[in-house]
């Protein structure tokens, strides 16, 4: 399994993939605005803060990808993510944990924190399970009401 910073080339793979993870979490999602989506991946490509997962066999496997910024009380920068993915066919490799991994690392190339976060989804005791074994304390949670 290959971590890189990904490229335009991977925009393509990064949207489908996006797509996928809207798919499997569309319940809880508000609908997606992918001229939007787009945009910001791109941006984020381009600022270097996005990581590829691929296969030995060149297979895209997932990515992370995220936005440098302080929190709204603080001048203090922070690495946030603004998704992480890994592929259903890929969950059984160890993507996920290179993928934040490598995060991590670029977390501390720039020099800043950085806050990950599981708002999507229901598996949520594995993804705690996960991020703690990378090291994360839990420092919130985020809740949610239908209007």
């Amino acid at each position: 399994m290959e971590i890189r910073p990904a490229t335009l080339i991977d925009i393509t793979n990064i949207l489908l993939m996006l797509g996928e993870m809207q798919q499997e979490m569309s319940e809880t999602l508000d609908e997606v605005h992918w001229p939007k989506v787009s945009h910001i991946a791109l941006d984020c490509i381009n600022r270097g803060l996005v990581l590829a997962a691929h296969t030995d066999e060149g297979d895209f496997a997932g990515s992370v990808g995220g936005v440098l910024g302080p929190e709204w009380y603080s001048e203090q920068p922070v690495l946030s993510d603004y998704w992480f993915y890994v592929r259903k066919d890929f969950r059984a490799s160890p993507a996920g944990f290179k993928l934040m991994k490598a995060f991590k690392a670029l977390s501390i190339e720039l020099n800043v924190p950085l806050r990950v976060g599981h708002t999507l989804g229901k598996d949520l005791e594995r993804m705690d399970k996960f991020y703690g074994k990378l090291g994360f304390e839990r420092t919130g949670t985020i809740f949610r009401k239908a209007s």
